[in-house]
This record gives structure tokens, sequence and C-alpha cells, in this order.
């Protein structure tokens, strides 16, 4: 008896437990029911990233922002350039869609800068058929131009200001310069063919890698001074393949192949390494005065292999198979390591190595 009374009373205090609980979970908890439904969570588009479409041209940006194209832009309108920008901080994105003048008589500019402003970036899409510039950034610094394909315009088909950036362009058949950048830039990726003068004209102090610059009617690459110009193929240009206007150029791991005039063309100071040059119609290599010349391989050009007009180092490169010298010496120029056979292809009495100064010679292989 006893047991089964000790039993009901644990029973009990078990149930009276228990409905304390509840009560507490009831009297803190409040109302389970939701007083509404649950609102959005995630932004919309235009709260990530305002953007103002651009449905017809002339068009003026005035004020800072992100641009987008809502489709095949025509500028049939001759008075104006298609796009100008007024203001620092835009992005126009053109969205894989194409702004065109269809008759190539308009002497505008298919995007342009007024005055002077800053951080423009140009995207994704095509420009072509302006009497003037495609892009025309010129007055603008710390631009961007990445992914156009830009092609038969009346003079360069990009051209920007200081400390800008051009990539993944197709530039091609534009009636001056293809790309044209000036001091502090860098240009990669890009395919340049086919336009009337220089194919990419680089100012001071820029990057010029990894591109492929062909048939274009001046030189290949034009850089100014305390440049890089590595990892690009350079060939069929009617000028040189590479040229450098001033000191202190890097000239790094292109090929130059079948250019109208010296595959390569190093001013006073710069160092020329591991570039391929062959089948230029003047000289693979002409180096001026204190200039680094190693490791290169100048093969089939129509003049010398290699020609280092004033002092400097050639050290470690090949050259055969050249029109006259296989590699020609200014004076004062150190020599080693280098090798030079069946050259004299023109048959005019041409050695493998000539000096016509006075030179410091290691031990080359010049039979």
């Amino acid at each position: 008896m006893k047991t089964k009374q000790k039993r009901t009373k644990t029973v009990v205090s078990v149930l009276v437990l228990a409905g304390l609980v509840v009560f507490a979970l009831t009297a803190t908890g409040g109302n389970l029911e939701p007083s509404a439904p649950p609102g959005p969570t995630m932004k919309t588009l235009d709260e990530v990233e305002p953007r103002i479409p651009i449905s017809s041209v002339p068009f003026t940006i005035s004020q800072s922002g992100s641009y987008y194209l809502t489709g095949d832009l025509e500028a049939a309108y001759c008075g104006d350039h298609g796009i100008r920008i007024d203001a620092n901080n835009v992005t126009i994105d053109l969205c894989g869609f194409s702004l065109y003048e269809p008759t190539f008589s308009c002497t505008y500019d298919g995007i342009t800068v007024l005055n002077f402003h800053d951080n423009i970036t140009i995207r994704n899409g095509t420009i072509r058929g302006f009497g003037q510039d495609g892009v025309d950034l010129s007055n603008a610094k710390n631009c961007r131009l990445i992914d156009l394909r830009v092609f038969n315009n009346g003079q360069d088909g990009l051209s920007t200001g200081g400390a800008s950036y051009i990539s993944g362009c197709t530039v091609q058949s534009n009636g001056d310069d293809g790309i044209h950048a000036f001091y502090g830039s860098m240009v990669t990726g890009n395919i340049v063919y086919d336009n009337a003068d220089v194919g990419i004209y680089a100012g001071i102090r820029t990057m010029v890698k990894d591109n492929m610059v062909s048939d274009n009617g001046g030189h290949g690459i034009y850089a100014g001074g305390s440049s890089m110009i590595t990892g690009n193929t350079v060939c069929f240009n009617g000028g040189y393949g590479i040229r450098t206007a001033g000191y202190d150029c890097m000239v790094t791991s292109n090929k130059s192949r079948g250019n109208g005039a010296y595959g390569i063309y190093a001013y006073e100071g710069c160092t020329v390494t591991g570039n391929s040059v062959s089948n230029n119609s003047w000289a693979g290599i002409l180096s001026l005065w204190g200039c680094t010349v190693t490791g290169n391989t100048a093969r089939s050009n129509g003049d010398d292999g290699i020609y280092a007009y004033g002092s400097g180092t050639v050290i470690g490169n090949t050259a055969c198979y050249n029109q006259n010298y296989g590699i020609q010496l200014g004076g004062n120029c150190l020599v080693d390591q280098n090798t030079a056979y069946n050259n004299n292809q023109s048959g005019g009495g041409y050695s493998n190595i000539e000096s016509c100064g006075t030179c410091t010679f290691g031990l080359n292989h010049a039979p």
C-alpha cells in the first residue's frame, strides 16, 4: 500500500512540474502566430548597383554612375559623338551590343570624354564605323577598357590617358593607331590587327604584355622610356616590330617576325633578352649605346642578325642564316658565349661575328 501511494505522489509531482514548464513558456513566449508575412531579405539589382539605361544616341553622361546599353545603337545623327562623358567615376557596360555609325561619314568619336576626368570604365561590346576614334579617353586617366571589339573607325581604335588598363580587346582596321595608351598604363592580352599606323603606341613607364600585334601599317609596338614589352607576338607589320623610344626599357620574351624593318629597335640603356626575331626585312635586333642584349635568337633576317651599334653587352645569343653579319658590333662591347653560323646568305663576304671597334671577346662559337 505504501509503495502504491509513493508512486501516485511521484506521478502527481511530475505532472505538476510539466504544467509549470508549459505555463512558463506560454508566459514568456508571447503569441506564436506571425503578425505579418516575412519581408524580402535580398536587395534588388537597382539597390545593389543602380544602373542608368542608354537607349538612344547621342547621349551625354553628366553625373557619376553605372550606365548600360539596352540594345544595338545606331548613331545616324552626324552632329555629335555617340556617347559623351562629362563626369568622373563612370562605368558603361555595352552588354554585348554595338554602338555604330552606318555610313562612316561623321567626323566624331564613338565614345569620348569631355574636359578632364577620372576613373572611367567601358566594357563588353562593339564600337565601329565612326569617323574619328572608336573610344577617345585621352583627356581622362585611370581608365579601364575591357573586352571591346573596335574596328573600322577613321582614326585610333582606342585612346586613353595615363594610368589606364586595356585588356581583352580586339582592335582592327582603324585609320590610325590601333591602341594609343599614355604614361603608366598596362596593355595586355589584346589582338591588334590591320590598323593603318602603329598597332600599340604606348607612353613612358607602360607595360605592354601578351598581345598579338600583326599586319599594321606602321610599327607593331612603339613604347616610351622605362617601359616593359614582354610576351608579345609581333609579326608582318609595315615598320619595326618593336621600337623603344626612350631609355631603360625592358624587351623580353617577344616573338618578332616578318616585319618591314627591324625586328626590335632598342634605344639607349635598354635590356633585350630572350626574344626570337626572324624574317624581318632589316636587322633582327638593333641596339644603341649601353644596351644589354642576351639570350636572343636572330634567324633569317634581311640584314644582320644582331647589330649592337654602340657600346654594350652581347652575351649568349644565337644568330644564324641572316643575310649579312650574324652579329655586328660597334665599339667597346663585351661579347661572350654567342653562337653565330651560316650567316652571309646574301653572299657579300660577311662574317658570322664582325667588330667595327674595340671589343672584349670571351668564348664565342662562330665558325
